[in-house]
């Protein structure tokens, strides 16, 4: 049985634009970091995210071992963010998955757009091929919006 429940706010933080970055440790406790590019709280107790594996080659490799991942994910407009740890499996993705990072990329995409930064940079960090979604099972999540409450689990 689980103690902790993701919050309802990290599921509506997700209906703006936001910023993931995902990370699994490696053998030696080093993290390998990358780019989510989609999420969704699927229940009070997992979480799921979407990420290329073209890209990022390694954490779909320590994925298929269900190691520990952490998903960090910041609001771009006013950086409210949220630390989610748990174990995570990959899995293949659905029509849905394709459909919500296809969705994801468009908005980060207008995002930037109109904020002035170049296509191509956005892009840098929005593409990739051969995507898999990570299912967390949840186990810690941690308040990290910036000020005095940061740091806090919840």
């Amino acid at each position: 049985m689980h103690d902790v429940i993701l919050a309802p706010e990290i599921a509506a933080l997700l209906d703006d634009p936001v910023m993931m970055i995902m990370s699994t440790e490696t053998d030696n406790l080093w993290p390998t970091i990358g780019r989510c590019l989609g999420a969704r709280a699927v229940d009070s107790q997992t979480f799921e995210v979407i990420f290329s594996q073209g890209r990022y080659p390694e954490i779909g490799r320590r994925l298929a071992a269900g190691c520990r991942m952490a998903v960090t994910i910041t609001r771009l407009r006013d950086h409210v963010s949220y630390q989610i740890k748990g174990r995570a499996v990959s899995e293949a993705i659905s029509a849905a998955d394709a459909a919500l990072a296809a969705s994801y990329r468009e908005q980060i995409l207008a995002f930037f757009l109109a904020a002035g930064v170049h296509e191509k940079v956005i892009q840098q960090w929005i593409g990739g091929t051969s995507l898999l979604r990570a299912r967390l099972d949840v186990s810690e999540v941690y308040n990290e919006t910036p000020g005095p409450r940061a740091g806090p689990a919840t």
